[in-house]
Parts: structure tokens; sequence; C-alpha cells
């Protein structure tokens, strides 16, 4: 499978700096979603602290064909972006306006998960 590859040559490749250009390429531009899926992941996992990885994946959650994509998009910013101000915000426009109801679910778990102590997590 093309996803395995994609994440074996995240994680034993992370060092290149070919990788993360490659795995852009990869979420934004490849034909199959399980491959854009994995690359969403492994940057999410890998490139936390690059200034372009939040972007991307906002960009592949609200655009992506895929409900696949956008749902591990929404995943990996509920657990990687939990801190910014602004991910609660966002994940509850997701849950409200994603035209996937499997996005919608993804990102209600990911609210109620991680916000559990929101006074108001859902209008």
């Amino acid at each position: 499978m093309r996803s395995a590859a994609v994440q074996e040559i995240a994680q034993g490749w992370k060092d290149y700096s070919d990788t993360l250009p490659w795995l852009k390429d990869r979420a934004l531009n490849d034909q199959n979603a399980d491959v854009r899926s994995a690359a969403v992941q492994e940057i999410a996992k890998g490139w936390k602290d690059d200034s372009d990885t939040l972007p991307l994946l906002k960009d592949r959650a609200l655009n992506d064909q895929s409900y696949n994509v956008r749902k591990a998009a929404v995943q990996e910013i509920a657990q990687g972006w939990k801190d910014d101000s602004d991910t609660l915000p966002w994940l509850k426009d997701r849950a409200l306006n994603d035209q996937n109801e499997l996005v919608r679910r993804a990102a209600v778990k990911a609210i109620a998960k991680g916000w559990k102590d929101d006074s108001d997590p859902l209008p």
C-alpha cells in the first residue's frame, strides 16, 4: 500500500530536507485519498512546529474532496493544536458545517474529549 510507504518515508527520513515538501505534495496532489490522509497525519505528527503545517491541515480539512482526509485533518488539529485559541472555535465550525456526517462527528468527539471542562463547548 502506498499509504504505508508514506508513513515509513515520513518516519524513516524525517531529517531529510526533501521529505516534508514531498509529503506536502502527497497531501495536496495524490489521487488516492488514503495516501493524502497518511501524508496529512504524518505531517501533523512530525512537523508540528513548521509554520506551514497548521494552515495546510486546515486547508485539507476544509477543501479535500475526500471526507476521510478531512476527518484525519480535523483529528490531527484537535490533538496537536489543543492549546491554540483558534482550535476550539474552528472545531465547532467543522462540527456544524462540514458536508459529511463522519467529519462532523469527528469534530464533536474531539471537542468532547479535549474540551470536556469547557463551560460552553457547543451552542
